[in-house]
Order: structure tokens, then C-alpha cells, then sequence
């Protein structure tokens, strides 16, 4: 036995089962790994069309019905639905796996729901305000502003005096039209924002229409 090659020729030989086992170990850790990702994503698309299932009749039975009572609630009521049934799944998680246009719009109408959120909550805000102040100069009692909120809205929505009438009975939409015309112009910002947004809301639903009926 030469001795002088003994020690290396371990060394070299260890060196060696240990690459050779790092390798091996890599090897079945990304054989693994793809397997528990095929995994994944098979469970990821089954709750995905478990999910579109659940939408459908929501989304396909749309009619845009203006609750003017305020601006939170003039959300159209499809939303409402849609996140009802939504908030049960984590469809941000989801995108890693689908990468299509059903699980974008939902997320796209998510964000944009909590940005209509604040937005008409802010403008409710600032129409109860201003309709307190109003009456109050004209000893009108705080009962009497939701008639004059419930008119608001109804125009900044565009509906007609006849159409916001049967809202506000027994009030009548004659004497409104002037305090609604001065806080639109002071509150055109906030307004605009508030119609952008509830237009946004009808759009990605409409393009979550499509993608049924296609």
C-alpha cells in the first residue's frame, strides 16, 4: 500500500460521495418540488372554476339599480355579490398559478372596490354637511336631510326629477335643485372621482360578462 496516497485519495474520494449526494439531494428536492407545484396549481384551478361557478349567476344577471339612499350605498348591487362570494378565496394566490383574465378583473374589481369605498364615504360626508348646514338656516329639522341626500345622489347619478321623485315621497324635488347645483360646484372633484370609480366597477363587471359568455 503506498501511504503517501492514502490520506489524499480518501480526501479525494469523500469529496466525491459528498458532490455526488449534493447532486442526488438536488436532484429528488426539484423532482419533489415540481411535483408539489403540479400539485398546487391543480388545486389552485379547481378552486379557481369552483369560484367562477359560484359568480355566474350574479355576474350574468346584471341590472344596474341606483340605490340613491347615499353614495356607500349606490355601489351597484352586482359588486356587493361578487365580493360576498370573493372574500372566501385568496384570489391574489391564485394569480401565481392562472394567469388569465377571469382572476384579474376579480382583482382588479376588488382594489377598485375599496377605492369607491372611501371615495363615497368621503362625498356622503360632505353631503351630509352641507345639507345639515342648509336646512338648519332654514329651521328645517335633521329628519328632512336624507330626502335632500337620496336627491343628490339621484342627480349626481343622472336621473331625472320624475325618476328620483318616488324616492324622496312625500317630499317634492321642486326647491332642491338650487342647494344641489351650489355643492356640485364647490365638490366637483370628489363627485367626478365618486362617478369614475362606480363607471369602473360596471366596466370590469362587463368584462367579467364576456369571459362567461364567450
Amino acid at each position: 500500500m503506498d501511504w503517501s496516497t492514502f490520506v489524499p485519495d480518501i480526501i479525494a474520494g469523500s469529496i466525491s460521495g459528498l458532490f455526488t449526494g449534493i447532486t442526488v439531494g438536488f436532484v429528488l428536492w426539484r423532482t419533489q418540488s415540481k411535483r408539489e407545484e403540479r400539485q398546487k396549481e391543480w388545486e389552485v384551478k379547481k378552486e379557481v372554476s369552483l369560484l367562477k361557478d359560484q359568480l355566474e349567476i350574479s355576474i350574468l344577471n346584471t341590472e344596474d339599480v341606483v340605490n340613491i339612499t347615499s353614495a356607500e350605498k349606490s355601489i351597484p348591487l352586482v359588486v356587493i355579490e361578487v365580493m360576498e362570494i370573493v372574500k372566501g378565496f385568496p384570489i391574489h394566490i391564485y394569480e401565481e398559478y392562472v394567469n388569465n383574465n377571469f382572476i384579474i378583473n376579480l382583482i382588479q374589481l376588488k382594489k377598485e372596490y375599496l377605492r369607491f369605498n372611501k371615495t363615497s364615504k368621503e362625498l356622503d360626508q360632505r353631503m351630509e354637511a352641507f345639507i345639515r348646514l342648509y336646512n338648519a338656516e332654514r329651521n328645517s329639522i335633521e329628519t328632512n336631510d336624507g330626502y335632500f341626500l337620496s336627491y343628490f345622489i339621484g342627480r349626481i347619478n343622472s336621473y331625472s326629477n320624475e325618476q328620483i321623485q318616488p324616492w324622496i315621497l312625500p317630499h317634492k324635488t321642486l326647491g332642491k335643485e338650487e342647494p344641489y347645483d351650489r355643492f356640485y360646484k364647490v365638490n366637483i372633484n370628489i363627485i367626478d372621482e365618486y362617478k369614475a370609480s362606480r363607471e369602473t366597477l360596471l366596466n370590469i363587471v362587463k368584462d367579467l360578462k364576456i369571459g362567461y359568455l364567450q
